[in-house]
């Protein structure tokens, strides 16, 4: 089990932030907060500190000489500027979320193979994928309540290849980057994740990949490729669940759901819709791929009736008759893994 310390003079900020990072990690790791740098130190000499978060005006010479500290990161009050240039600086006041995704990032920049022998350690994260040949079937509103419903349960992430799909209106919020900005940077940088995980939005427990404003940006990206991406996502997010809503500008969307250990493909109760999901199903014996239907659990959902006004689109959906239907089939044994 890897140890995270934080060492802050605050009592309430030091013990906040170490019970915030309890909850988030989900038990990948043992965290401890402390006020008294001499007990960290004491505790470093007997057990290995995998990641210190150390306020600016407790880290002493002796702390920075601990061969048994592996990372430290400085909780700066200033917003700008390396207060301390030999390690990585993460804002102290900004949301405990902010703090975390901004620590474990350096933490993952230096340690990759720890964080993949820890994603062995504990099992690999759930696959859901989300799929239908059939047009406005709710597909993307059911993989972010999907999402939301497991993120109750564990560490989720949700990735939209879906384009057109404009989470800033559904959500009623800005989002700042998208799929295209994360993959610039895996693509490009060694240290990727360390810029990722300041580009994702956590929405009541859920972190989201908004989709790509361009279809152009996933045309012509290969299933693997995007299967090890979302596998390194994983790995470095210390992601239990992870959800994949996949559109008809993926080049290869049926390459992408053999990964899945679940799919979900919601239906409709018309003739063309009927007709596409027979055509689906012709393409998949042609390929000899008939083996993802005992993966697959289709959905018919019932006429939406949503109560207006109550937050976002998809908020209002989770609490319709719509959302309690979700809930039921994925307390049925549903969920992903």
């Amino acid at each position: 089990m890897r140890f995270i310390a934080v060492l802050d003079q605050e009592p309430e900020y030091s013990v906040r932030l170490a019970d915030y990072i309890g909850r988030k990690q989900n038990s990948a790791f043992t965290v401890c907060a402390f006020t008294d740098a001499a007990l960290l130190e004491e505790r470093a000499d007997k057990q290995e500190i995998d990641l210190l978060l150390v306020s600016e005006n407790v880290l002493t010479d002796r702390i920075r000489e601990l061969k048994n500290i592996r990372r430290i990161v400085i909780l700066t009050e200033e917003r700008t500027g390396a207060v301390k240039a030999e390690f990585p600086v993460v804002y102290k006041y900004q949301s405990s979320d902010g703090v975390v995704k901004e620590a474990l990032a350096c933490y993952a920049a230096q340690n990759q193979e720890a964080l993949l022998g820890l994603h062995v350690m504990k099992h690999a994260a759930g696959l859901t994928g989300v799929y239908s040949p059939v047009k406005r079937c709710l597909k993307t509103t059911f993989a972010v309540i999907c999402g939301w419903i497991q993120a109750r349960k564990g560490r989720t992430l949700l990735i939209s290849f879906d384009t057109f799909s404009d989470f800033s209106r559904l959500f009623q919020r800005s989002f700042s980057y998208d799929l295209a900005d994360i993959l610039y940077y895996y693509r490009n940088d060694s240290c990727w994740y360390e810029q990722a995980a300041h580009m994702l939005e956590s929405i009541d427990g859920l972190d989201i990949i908004a989709p790509c404003a361009c279809p152009e940006d996933i045309w012509e990206l290969k299933a693997e490729d995007i299967g090890e991406f979302v596998r390194q996502m994983a790995v470095y997010g210390g992601y239990e669940s992870v959800v994949l809503d996949i559109g008809e500008d993926f080049r290869e969307p049926v390459r992408l759901l053999e990964q899945c250990d679940r799919i979900y493909m919601p239906e409709r109760e018309d003739e063309v819709s009927a007709a596409k999901m027979q055509s689906y199903q012709s393409y998949l014996a042609a390929r000899k791929l008939t083996a993802l239907e005992e993966r697959t659990v289709r959905l018919r959902f019932p006429r939406l009736k949503r109560s207006e006004g109550r937050g976002c689109w998809f908020e209002q959906v989770m609490w319709s008759n719509v959302g309690g239907y979700i809930r039921d089939v994925l307390q049925d044994g549903g969920g992903s893994g």
